[in-house]
């Protein structure tokens, strides 16, 4: 008869499956696993402070803003966050003020309307 595998190192297996085959984000990693999203935050950190991984690259949100990290296997350099300067923050502000509602399509519309993009 067989030793029966524990359900944490078939997990694990699909965690290292899933990042061998490409970059993944968490989300990715909890649909592969099934995982609990603070167990696949453990694993990832842990796997991080060992350097198995890195930020390969950013996802943007809904808000048009880099927080989604996208990880991958190996000790490289994370991908820097795009960054805007004090000058846009300032004007897409004013631009929202303008608009009353914040609407991330109408404020793109805006300012290239604007020539500001």
């Amino acid at each position: 008869m067989r030793k029966p595998v524990k359900i944490n190192s078939l997990s694990v297996a699909k965690i290292m499956g899933a990042l061998f085959k490409g970059p993944c984000t968490v989300t990715d990693l909890l649909a592969v696993s099934g995982l609990s999203l603070n167990t696949i935050r453990g694993y990832v950190q842990a796997m991080r402070s060992e350097k198995l991984i890195y930020v390969a690259s950013w996802k943007k949100c809904s808000m048009g803003r880099d927080i989604i990290r996208v990880w991958a296997f190996g000790n490289k350099p994370d991908a820097p966050r795009s960054t805007k300067t004090k000058a846009q923050v300032a004007r897409e502000c004013r631009m929202r003020k303008r608009l009353g509602s914040f609407d991330p399509m109408e404020l793109a519309e805006a300012l290239i309307n604007r020539g500001a993009i």
